[in-house]
């Protein structure tokens, strides 16, 4: 079944006709998104079960090329689809046998529709003698459930709503039906920033007793206030967040990013949304921090390491790193053990020992850099040699493909560009 209509309609609402070029009989339907209705119709004619006996048969005997599906009205308002398509089977009379495959003259309904003799004594035999078996009350409860589902839906602000119908929903707000559903049973997290719960008797009483929704967050509910936790690692709980860090010379935008998680702390501080959970330990005395084993992290500053081997103590990196001419994001990935250095610097979170190093003012050995990885001699057109580590660098720094000197390293090649490379072990 080809389609010759403009691709861009394909997720358009609205009238379409289903074509044999063979004979000129027709199709007449309506379709929400003729996208999905087409391919619904390519599937139950490939398995041999759709329900117009007429079109499938002749599905049958002429195969799929011989069909055509086309637009023949875009429908905006989808309330009248139905009106809009007995327009088009009264017009192009899809219902008569000799030009049409549409077995009911109305559309959207099975009114003049008659079942022959034959078809009648077959569907009564079938019924004959069958009876309904009654449900057991454990069936009873598990459709009452199913039936009487009831969702919670988060928007990406925080702002919550009970839902009835999900699937309507999602159609009002842009939302796809399954991914939403994905995410209630739990196998996605989001779907664009939204998130459905199963309304349980548990989050009903939440909501009741005036619990908030996390935005972007795994924790649920929220009682209004923040569990923060000083340097020195002592934690309360605080109500009013911009108050407090007016009171202790805090950035209220940074502890915010310590609660989402985008930071692990502000200047030591760390800031966590107070659930009731965390709430009781803290009452009883058994909460920790989410960082609580890297102690040197919160100690309230940073110590930098010269590439002389001189200890600098840092309070706020960023000044530093200016003043000497680095990059603070480096060497936060320094303190934070992701890279070794940057530009021969090396920087810890402080530590009492490292504290003890300064006030002693000593210094620690300087850094050293060492080879990593295998050795190459690279040979130039002119026959001078180098003996190398960083391949990639050499590579870049003289125009050369560095996957292209590796397979010469290996033998795959036998020189890039006149050069030549080795493995020296």
């Amino acid at each position: 079944m080809n389609i010759v209509c403009d691709r861009s309609l394909l997720n358009c609402s609205g009238v379409y006709v289903i074509k044999n070029t063979v004979n000129g009989k027709i199709y007449v339907g309506s379709a929400v998104r003729f996208r999905n209705r087409w391919q619904q119709h390519k599937e139950d004619l490939n398995s041999e079960r759709h329900d117009n006996t007429y079109l499938l048969r002749a599905w049958k005997k002429y195969g799929a090329p011989a069909f055509v599906v086309d637009v023949l009205e875009v429908v905006e308002d989808k309330q009248h689809l139905i009106a809009r398509e007995q327009y088009w089977l009264d017009k192009l009379k899809a219902y008569e046998r000799n030009t049409g495959y549409n077995i009911c003259r109305i559309a959207g309904s099975t009114l003049g529709f008659k079942l022959s003799p034959e078809a009648r004594a077959r569907k009564s035999a079938m019924q004959k003698g069958r009876t309904c078996k009654p449900m057991s009350e454990a069936q009873k409860q598990l459709l009452s459930q199913k039936r009487s589902k009831k969702y919670v839906v988060i928007a990406p602000d925080g702002q919550h709503q009970i839902v009835h119908n999900l699937k309507k929903f999602c159609q009002e707000n842009g939302l796809g039906h399954a991914s939403m559903n994905s995410v209630s049973t739990g196998r996605i997290t989001n779907h664009r920033g939204w998130r459905c719960l199963l309304l349980t008797q548990e989050i009903m009483s939440n909501i009741e007793n005036g619990y908030q929704f996390l935005p972007w967050n795994g924790t649920i509910f929220n009682q209004g206030g923040y569990i923060v936790t000083d340097p020195s690692f002592s934690s309360f709980y605080v109500k009013n967040l911009s108050a407090f860090c007016r009171e202790q010379g805090l950035d209220q935008t940074g502890m915010q990013a310590v609660c989402f998680g985008r930071v692990h702390h502000c200047k030591g501080w760390q800031c966590e949304y107070a659930t009731s959970q965390k709430l009781e330990e803290l009452e009883e005395g058994k909460y920790k921090p989410k960082r609580s084993s890297l102690k040197s992290v919160y100690a309230g500053g940073y110590i930098a390491i010269a590439p002389d081997g001189a200890l600098h103590k840092v309070e706020r990196l960023y000044p530093f790193c200016r003043k000497h001419g680095l990059d603070n994001t480096g060497m936060l990935k320094v303190a934070q053990g992701k890279i070794c250095h940057h530009k021969q610097w090396r920087c810890h979170f402080l530590s009492d020992d490292l504290l003890k190093l300064f006030k002693m003012g000593e210094k620690v050995d300087p850094f050293t850099p060492r080879p990593l990885g295998r050795k190459y001699l690279v040979t130039e057109p002119s026959g001078k040699q180098h003996g190398i580590y960083n391949l990639n660098a050499f590579c870049r720094e003289h125009r050369l493909s560095q996957s292209t000197m590796q397979n010469v390293a290996t033998g795959k090649y036998k020189q890039h560009k006149g050069w030549n490379c080795k493995y020296l072990d």
